[in-house]
């Protein structure tokens, strides 16, 4: 989902001399859509298992509140902004980042579980994911996100302060999650830095 979604956004960042802007923009939405449709499905099926069926074996408190945090931005203003600012550039550029920046992570930890560190060229594929991890994670969810959250805000509020201070408030929370993301990322990064190259098997 993160990957087709940031995929859709590419157009509109990348190539907008080439794709109509109508056609760039309807791309992008969707793409952000796809976001919030996947967030909403999240949340009912653990409303759903939580409050129907009882069953907190999937949904630790710890984990709830991560979803909450990681949730509230696609929920409440990907619609409106969709609506309202659905042609913006700075809006698809966020959207790309934040989807862009998951799909490459969440590949990259997914193939590194298959990595044996005891090998040599697989230690070294280890070390190489998870400084790009860390550092594509530092670019792009908090630099970047972060100075475009600026750019769009204050475009924001000058048309809808109402969204704009539910841009703010969602904005602050997930750039907490971010800086949480990051110093798991961060911790796993610097110790497979230091962590030396094992023997070569004959």
């Amino acid at each position: 989902q993160h990957l087709i979604g940031g995929i859709f956004c590419i157009p509109s960042i990348f190539f907008g001399a080439h794709f109509p802007q109508a056609v760039a923009s309807a791309l992008a939405k969707h793409g952000c859509l796809m976001e919030a449709g996947w967030e909403f499905q999240d949340l009912a099926e653990r409303f759903y298992q939580v409050f129907v069926k009882n069953d907190w074996t999937k949904n630790s408190p710890t984990s709830l509140r991560t979803l909450v945090l990681h949730h509230s931005m696609g929920l409440s203003i990907i619609v409106p902004l969709n609506i309202y600012f659905g042609d913006n550039r700075l809006y698809h550029e966020g959207m790309f980042l934040m989807q862009g920046v998951s799909a490459f992570c969440i590949t990259s930890q997914y193939y590194s579980y298959t990595l044996n560190t005891e090998k040599p060229w697989d230690m070294i594929q280890m070390k190489v994911l998870s400084m790009s991890n860390f550092l594509i994670m530092f670019y792009c969810r908090i630099i970047g996100f972060g100075g475009i959250m600026m750019k769009i805000l204050p475009i924001i509020y000058d048309q809808n302060q109402i969204l704009a201070i539910a841009g703010i408030v969602t904005t602050i929370l997930m750039q907490y999650l971010n800086f949480k993301f990051l110093r798991s990322n961060f911790s796993r990064a610097v110790k497979y830095a230091f962590l030396p190259l094992p023997p070569v098997k004959k």
